[in-house]
């Protein structure tokens, strides 16, 4: 018996449509119609016009064109009768089965969750405006109404999977499957023993006999079943309804888990938006914290006075928040790449500010220094240095070089 707890699923085969008939005999109707009048078809089809043309000198008449064929509607095909849906048991049965028809499924999903996507950010545009007319109105509802019912299709997707993956589970198949195929090699271990009357004959019973009290509906096996194994026909129905209570007891099993999972993912989506809002406060006050402390908090911060240093503060944010984002989804290579880079950069932060306030206090000595020397140019006012004036003369080095530039040349 194969690893399901279905009964075979029989089809019926569809009864093709007659083949609708073409415009040929219209066409021929025409032809003979050009034939007996001489002229083309074109015209010989032409509908007559509706003014009379004017009174011309009566002559002898043409003998009467043939009167064409007249041309009956083709029959119509009768309506076929349409045939009743799969039952969502034979469709879970063939989307396992099938594994093209579980790729139709996936690319089904897919695409859901794109146009999903696309109608959430349509939306939230809209109700971004800062007028909204009666259009927008509608075109929102509109949205909405087609928004719901995706949600409507994700859940049931969502549903089909959970269940899915329940039945491929070692649990499913210890507790049902495999104890309905005990039971079925059981029966039919019980009816080849069994003699059965087929007609005038009498034969052997087989494995096609039990399937097919199984799959008869429940009205109808009890006849059948005394028809066939006579006074072991009670015995029969007993495997076919032990077989029957499993499966009952399987799709209960899967429902239930289905109902547990979705209660448990909604719970977890509450706990994440909760964390995630946690999360939120947490962070602006570390970053805050960050910003303020006055050892090296300015080197996070933005600067309204270096407006390149601040676009590269915030482009580095960015980049961190896109990339942890989405860093679970990434390739093992692409992971380990990143979180490379980002521990260099955190771990070298410290010596980078470390070297940069050396350089800064290095900077400060030279600057003193200079101005220590520019204080001992002779004739500096007051030791600081550089060109001085006394009333409409440079002083210091810049005077002495003024005097030397002016100074008369033999």
């Amino acid at each position: 018996m194969p690893e399901t707890l279905d009964a075979p699923v029989t089809t019926t085969p569809e009864t093709p449509a007659t083949p609708q008939r073409g415009g040929i005999d219209a066409m021929m109707a025409q032809l003979d119609q050009a034939a007996a009048s001489g002229k083309p078809v074109a015209e010989a089809s032409k509908p007559a016009a509706t003014t009379p043309p004017p009174a011309k000198p009566e002559v002898a008449k043409a003998p009467e064109a043939a009167k064409a064929p007249e041309v009956k509607p083709a029959p119509t095909t009768a309506p076929k009768t349409p045939e009743p849906e799969m039952s969502e048991a034979d469709m879970e049965k063939v989307i396992k089965a099938n594994p093209k028809a579980w790729r139709v499924f996936e690319a089904s999903k897919k695409k859901w969750q794109t146009e999903k996507s696309t109608l959430e950010q349509r939306i939230q545009q809209i109700e971004q405006k800062a007028t909204q007319t009666p259009a927008d109105d509608r075109k929102l509802e509109a949205l909405n109404k087609q928004l719901e019912e995706l949600r409507g299709e994700s859940t049931k997707y969502k549903q089909e999977l959970v269940k899915r993956d329940y039945t491929a589970s070692d649990d499913y198949k210890k507790n049902f499957v495999e104890k309905a195929n005990s039971v079925y090699a059981e029966a039919v271990g019980f009816v080849q023993q069994l003699s059965v009357t087929d007609g005038d004959n009498e034969r052997k019973a087989t494995q096609a006999d039990f399937d097919e009290i199984r799959s008869l509906p429940l009205g109808a096996r009890r006849k059948v079943a005394n028809d066939k194994f006579g006074e072991y026909a009670g015995d029969v129905l007993q495997f076919v309804r032990d077989i029957d209570t499993i499966k009952r007891d399987a799709t209960l099993a899967v429902q239930r888990h289905a109902e547990q999972s979705e209660k448990e993912a909604a719970e977890r989506e509450a706990m994440t938006s909760k964390e995630r809002q946690e999360y939120d406060g947490y962070y602006k006050q570390s970053l805050d914290g960050v910003r303020s402390n006055e050892a090296y908090g300015k080197w996070f911060s933005p600067d309204e006075a270096d407006p390149e240093a601040t676009k590269l503060l915030t482009d580095g944010f960015d980049e961190i928040e896109k990339v942890t984002s989405q860093l679970d989804k990434l390739p093992v290579d692409q992971k380990a790449a990143y979180s490379a880079i980002y521990r260099a950069r955190a771990a070298a932060t410290p010596r980078l500010i470390l070297e940069i306030n050396r350089r800064d206090t290095k900077i400060t000595e030279l600057e003193a220094e200079l101005a220590k020397y520019r204080g001992t140019d002779p004739g500096a006012e007051h030791g600081k240095g550089g060109e001085q004036l006394q009333g409409d003369k440079p002083r210091g080095i810049e005077g002495a070089s003024a005097v030397y530039d002016n100074a008369p040349r033999s």
